[in-house]
């Protein structure tokens, strides 16, 4: 692992400091169940019901109080995992609602991956245990998956069991997610998408990767086709995957922990989604829409170097002077929130909480002591 003490303690003070200012935002429903603010799926526009902005918060939370021991951080946490659990309104037939407009109310397979990692942190600091262990399985047996194909299908509230998600970065975030939860039967669909990614992973000529999951089916060549045909009209999608090109890595290095003699993480395709993260590519993407302003690298890029830093052509000063950029164009330092050049200031503020995934080294110290 590869992050400086100082970036760490940067990080940490910065989490804490917004996180403070959202304290102020929790919005009690009873006397232990919370929601926060919601928002509209950042670019996309599409109507969200508090579930994700929830459980991207009760994850910060849960995080901020393993490595402080603030109570405030736990109770908060308790209280949103407990909406979690039971969200009453934001579910139908046992299956959350995550948003009314889209090809789905689930949005696909991501949908249930953030609810998934928000139980994985919130276990352990005396919430409902058994119940939140629960509810992960529940939602597992939800999702079925295919081991042709190496990726699972969407669950809608409404239309039931749906197609496969076809969006990599959906089916590397959810991979990540249940493969955190340690459950054996999840350790193994996780290890088999990672499998399949030795061919459903591609990346562009300069490294950037592709959104789609490819597949040797008929939905993912009709998917490549569009995609050939939209290049031709002169629609390219690589706008658009330079903007998640974070997205991507991130869970991708969460994946990494777990399974790290992966021969994913050694191949030439992998290594060529390293070698665009220079301090130009991140800078490059001031005006890309999906980037900053939603997929913020500022967050979701020290986690990334934490993991894979030593083979990145980027430095520890390069990785700073992104994280300054992504508070100078998207934070506003009074109010704690970022509302900024982005069109969905509640997600991308609720967003804070990728980059806590660089606090495992500061709760493993914690454990030592």
């Amino acid at each position: 692992m590869y992050l400086a003490s100082s970036i760490m303690q940067y990080s940490i003070n910065l989490v804490i400091k917004i996180a403070d200012k959202a304290l102020t935002r929790e919005i009690v429903l009873c006397k232990n169940r919370s929601i926060m603010p919601t928002g509209h799926n950042g670019p996309y526009h599409q109507i969200e019901s508090p579930l994700r902005n929830s459980a991207h918060w009760a994850f910060c939370f849960s995080k901020l109080y393993r490595i402080t021991g603030d109570q405030r951080y736990r109770e908060i946490a308790v209280r949103l995992c407990n909406y979690l659990l039971e969200p009453e309104f934001e579910h139908k037939n046992g299956v959350y609602i995550l948003r009314q407009k889209g090809n789905d109310s689930c949005n696909g397979v991501i949908g249930p991956a953030w609810i998934i990692e928000a139980l994985n942190a919130c276990i352990g600091i005396d919430i409902q245990q058994e119940a939140a262990s629960s509810r992960q399985l529940q939602i597992l047996e939800q999702l079925e998956y295919s081991n042709n194909i190496g990726a699972w299908h969407r669950n809608d509230a409404y239309k039931g069991k749906l197609t496969i998600d076809y969006t990599y970065n959906h089916q590397a975030w959810l991979a990540a997610a249940i493969a955190e939860s340690g459950l054996v039967h999840s350790l193994k669909q996780s290890r088999t998408f990672l499998d399949h990614s030795m061919t459903a992973l591609r990346v562009n000529d300069n490294g950037v990767c592709h959104h789609l999951f490819y597949a040797p089916s008929i939905k993912s060549k009709i998917n490549g086709f569009q995609i050939r045909l939209s290049k031709l009209r002169g629609n390219s999608p690589y706008d658009k995957e330079a903007g998640y090109h974070c997205y991507v890595l991130h869970p991708l290095a969460r994946l990494y922990r777990i399974f790290p003699n992966h021969p994913l993480f050694s191949s030439t395709t992998f290594q060529k989604a390293l070698d665009i993260c220079t301090k130009s590519f991140w800078l490059s993407l001031e005006k890309n829409k999906y980037a900053y302003s939603y997929n913020a690298p500022g967050l979701e890029l020290p986690f990334i170097f934490y993991v894979f830093g030593e083979r990145m052509p980027m430095s520890k000063n390069d990785l700073l002077e992104i994280m300054e950029f992504q508070l100078e164009n998207t934070y506003d330092q009074n109010l704690g929130i970022f509302n900024r050049n982005t069109p969905d200031l509640n997600t991308l503020t609720a967003r804070t909480y990728e980059l806590c995934f660089i606090f495992e080294e500061v709760e493993d110290a914690k454990k030592r002591t």
